[in-house]
C-alpha cells in the first residue's frame, strides 16, 4: 500500500485577463496664493490587465474652489493620460503621461475710481498644450472574480494659460463716454499638483 500526498500551490494566472475601475474618493488639494479656497478633485480612470501588464486611460480634474468674493470663478483644471502598470499579486503599480487636458474659469471684476467705471470681463484658457505625469499604486482584495481596489494616485501638470475677454472703461460723469478693449494676454507656465485616495472594482475573465 503506497501512501500519496498532494500539494496545491496557488499561483495568480499569467493568462488572466481583468478590467478595473478606479474613481476618487479624496485627496490632499491645496491651491497656492489662496487660503480661502475649497478646492476639491474628481475623474476616474479604468484599465485592462492581461497577466501581469496593464494599459489604463485616466482622467483627473480638479476644481480650485475660489470663493464668491474673489475675482476667479468656476476655475477648473482637467487632465488626461495613458499609463502603464504591473500587477504583483495584491498590488498594482503604474506610471503615465498627461496627453492633453483643459484649463478653463473666468476672471473679472468692476471698480470705480477717478469718475472712471472699469468693468473686466475676461475668460481662461490653455495657451498650448498641458503636459505632465501620473502615478499610482492599487491593492486590490479579490472576492471570487471581482476585485475591490484602494488605491492611491498622484498628478503633475504644466501649462500656460491665457486670458480672453474685454475691459469696458465708462466716463461717469456727462457726457457719458465708453470705450472697449480687447484682451487676449498669455501668462507665464504654471504647474498643479494633486493627490487622490481611490476606490474601485475590478471583473477577472
Amino acid at each position: 500500500m503506497f501512501l500519496m500526498a498532494a500539494s496545491v500551490i496557488l499561483v495568480p494566472s499569467i493568462h488572466a485577463f481583468s478590467l478595473r475601475l478606479n474613481v476618487p474618493v479624496s485627496g490632499s488639494y491645496e491651491v497656492e496664493d489662496c487660503s480661502d479656497c475649497s478646492p476639491t478633485s474628481s475623474g476616474y480612470s479604468i484599465r485592462a490587465i492581461l497577466g501581469m501588464f496593464g494599459l489604463g486611460y485616466a482622467v483627473g480634474t480638479f476644481d480650485y474652489g475660489y470663493p464668491s468674493t474673489s475675482y476667479n470663478t468656476d476655475v477648473k483644471l482637467a487632465a488626461n493620460a495613458v499609463d502603464l502598470s504591473a500587477s504583483f499579486s495584491f498590488l498594482t503599480v503604474g506610471v503615465g503621461s498627461v496627453i492633453s487636458g483643459t484649463y478653463e474659469g473666468k476672471y473679472g471684476y468692476t471698480e470705480t475710481a477717478n469718475d472712471i467705471s472699469k468693468v473686466v470681463d475676461t475668460k481662461f484658457a490653455l495657451d498650448g498644450s498641458m503636459t505632465g505625469t501620473t502615478s499610482f499604486i492599487n491593492f486590490n482584495f479579490g472576492i471570487g472574480p471581482i476585485d475591490l481596489l484602494v488605491g492611491y494616485r498622484m498628478w503633475n501638470t504644466k501649462f500656460k494659460r491665457k486670458m480672453i475677454g474685454t475691459t469696458v472703461a465708462t466716463h461717469t460723469l456727462y457726457p457719458t463716454i465708453s470705450s472697449t478693449t480687447s484682451i487676449d494676454e498669455s501668462l507665464s507656465e504654471t504647474s498643479l499638483d494633486f493627490d487622490q485616495i481611490t476606490a474601485g472594482i475590478g471583473f477577472r475573465f
